[in-house]
């Protein structure tokens, strides 16, 4: 999703929280897998991979989003029972 620009980060604001999040990006690494698989993790030894993993699931539920439809026409169903006028 980078590599498309789908997705975007924000510059380092010096808060705790960003500076794991950027630790975390520089430290991750990759592995090609069979059947186009690539696992992605930061090694146990350097640490976690909390942010990495959120920002995943986030791209992944924003893969699966759809847009709304620009407009539609929801229509009325005429009444069941014979009494009924519409």
């Amino acid at each position: 999703m980078i590599n498309t620009q789908r997705i975007s980060i924000y510059d380092a604001d010096d808060s705790p929280e960003a500076r794991q999040f950027w630790w975390e990006a520089r430290e991750c690494r990759y592995q090609l897998m069979a059947n186009e698989i690539i696992r992605w993790l930061v090694p146990d030894t350097q640490g976690h991979d909390d942010f990495m993993v959120s920002l995943a699931l986030c791209a992944r539920a924003a893969d699966q989003c759809y847009p709304t439809a620009a407009s539609s026409i929801i229509r009325s169903q005429p009444p069941t029972d014979e009494t009924s006028r519409w």
